[in-house]
C-alpha cells in the first residue's frame, strides 16, 4: 500500500491525494517529507512567493535537519555547519543576571556549553582539513551577539564579557547591537534607546583588544563610571590617560608601543617599520606613508619633530584633538 492510499485514521490521511509519495518511509516520517516539499519544493509555496525560486536539495535537507531536532530536541550544530559559512550563537546579555531577568526562559550555562560544542566540531573540522573527503564545517568559524543598553550593563562589563568569550572559545567576531525600545515591551528593559554611537565605541574597543594587544579593563577608564567617552575613540582616551608613557620615538619604539599611538593602524604601524629598516624618519616621512599625523604629532617625536611639554600636559588638548561631527568609522 502506498502512502497515499493511507487509512483514513493515518497521520497521512489529511494529505492530498495527488502528493507525492515516498515509499520506504513510516506514516509520520512521509507526512514530514511531503510538508518539506510543499514549502520547498518546485512549485512549493516559496516557488509560488517568489519570483525565480528555485529548489535547492541543500536547503531541503537543511530544514529536514531542523525539523528532525524538533522532534528530539537534539542540536543542530553538526548539520548548521555544513551549509552555513560562520554559525553564530548568541549570547544577548552580557551578565546571568540580565539573562535570567529578560529572557528567563534562556540559560547563560546551557548556551555556552553549545558554543563549547561548536568550538569542538570547528576544531575538528580544522583537524581534517587536509583530508578532501572531509565534509566542509563552517569555515568562517563562530560569532556571537549581544544587545547593548538593555540592561544597566557598562561598557567595561561588555569588553570583559566580550575578551572571556575570545579566550575561552576563539570566536571570530562578537557582535554589538544597540537596544531598540518596542511596544509594549517587559517593564524591564528601558523605554529609550541608547546612542548609536555608543556601539561604534564597543566595536572600536573591541578592535584594540583583538589587534592593538589591549585589554578589555584597561580600555574603559577603570576609575569612572565603566563607560567608553563618546566624543572619542577609545584608543585617544586612553592615551590622554596615559600621557606618561608618551611622546614615544617612532624611530626606536616596539611594534606594540607603535600600536597604542592615537591615529596609528596597524598597516600604518608596518610601514613605520619597515621604512625605518633603510631611513631615520621625518615628519615628511609619515605623510608619504599615508599616517595620518594630525592626531600622531602630539604623541611621537621624529627626526625633526619633538612636541612641546606644554602641549602634551594641556587640559586643551583632548579638546584640539575631538574630531567634528562626522560618518562614523574607526578612526585609528
Amino acid at each position: 500500500m502506498t502512502d497515499s492510499a493511507a487509512p483514513s485514521d493515518s497521520p497521512d490521511a489529511s494529505l492530498s491525494p495527488d502528493a507525492p509519495t515516498f515509499h520506504g518511509l513510516k506514516p509520520l516520517a512521509a507526512k514530514r517529507e511531503r510538508e518539506l516539499q510543499e514549502i520547498f519544493g518546485e512549485g512549493g509555496m516559496l516557488a509560488r512567493a517568489i519570483d525565480g525560486y528555485r529548489s535547492r536539495e541543500p536547503q531541503t535537507e537543511m530544514a529536514r535537519a531542523v525539523a528532525a531536532a524538533m522532534d528530539t530536541h537534539d542540536t543542530l550544530i553538526a548539520e548548521a555547519g555544513k551549509y552555513a559559512d560562520r554559525l553564530s550563537i548568541n549570547i544577548e546579555v552580557p551578565t546571568e543576571t540580565s539573562l535570567k531577568t529578560l529572557a528567563p526562559e534562556k540559560d547563560v550555562r546551557a548556551i555556552r556549553r553549545t558554543i563549547g560544542r561548536l568550538r569542538l566540531k570547528l576544531d575538528e573540522a580544522q583537524e581534517n582539513a587536509s583530508d578532501t573527503r572531509a565534509p566542509r564545517f563552517a569555515p568562517a568559524g563562530q560569532s556571537t551577539q549581544m544587545i547593548v543598553g538593555a540592561d544597566a550593563a557598562n561598557d567595561r562589563t561588555i569588553l570583559e564579557t566580550s575578551a572571556n568569550l575570545y579566550g575561552s572559545y576563539r570566536l571570530k567576531r562578537v557582535y554589538y547591537s544597540a537596544f531598540s525600545p518596542i511596544p509594549d515591551a517587559s517593564r524591564d528593559l528601558p523605554l529609550r534607546a541608547p546612542p548609536l554611537l555608543r556601539e561604534h565605541r564597543l566595536y572600536q574597543a573591541d578592535w584594540l583588544m583583538r589587534f592593538y594587544g589591549f585589554e578589555a579593563g584597561e580600555i574603559a577608564d577603570p576609575r569612572g563610571d565603566g563607560m567608553l567617552p563618546l566624543d572619542i575613540d577609545p584608543k585617544l582616551a586612553w592615551a590622554l590617560r596615559h600621557r606618561e608613557r608618551f611622546p614615544l620615538d617612532v624611530n626606536k619604539a616596539s611594534r606594540e608601543e607603535l600600536l597604542r599611538v592615537p591615529g596609528f593602524g596597524v598597516r600604518t604601524v608596518e610601514r613605520i617599520l619597515a621604512a625605518r629598516r633603510v631611513t631615520h624618519l621625518r615628519a615628511a616621512d609619515l605623510a608619504r606613508l599615508n599616517a595620518p599625523r594630525a592626531k600622531a604629532l602630539p604623541f611621537i617625536v621624529l627626526a625633526d619633530h619633538r612636541p612641546a611639554p606644554a602641549l602634551l600636559d594641556s587640559g586643551r588638548l583632548a579638546a584640539w584633538l575631538r574630531p567634528p561631527p562626522r560618518q562614523l568609522g574607526f578612526g585609528f
